[in-house]
């Protein structure tokens, strides 16, 4: 039970703490967001970017700053 309890305590820091959402997480993009996921988000950050001009998501890892997704959209004008 403690071990359920010390989970849930651990998802909802990252949620909280790491600035996306819990589907924004799905690092290995296989539909769902396991434990392990959640936890490395305490590792990752997010910044906005344009690239090749356009909008995107860039996660970067904030040990060292590199690139580990990036996600577009929208054309920048």
């Amino acid at each position: 039970m403690l071990l359920l309890l010390m989970a849930v305590a651990i998802c909802l820091f990252a949620l909280m703490n790491g600035g996306y959402a819990l589907r924004e997480m799905d690092w290995n993009e296989d539909g769902t967001t396991d434990l392990a996921e959640v936890l490395a988000s305490l590792d990752i950050g997010k910044r906005e970017i344009v690239y090749r001009g356009k909008h995107c998501l860039e996660y970067y890892s904030l040990k060292d700053g590199l690139t580990l997704k990036t996600r577009c959209g929208q054309s920048a004008r």
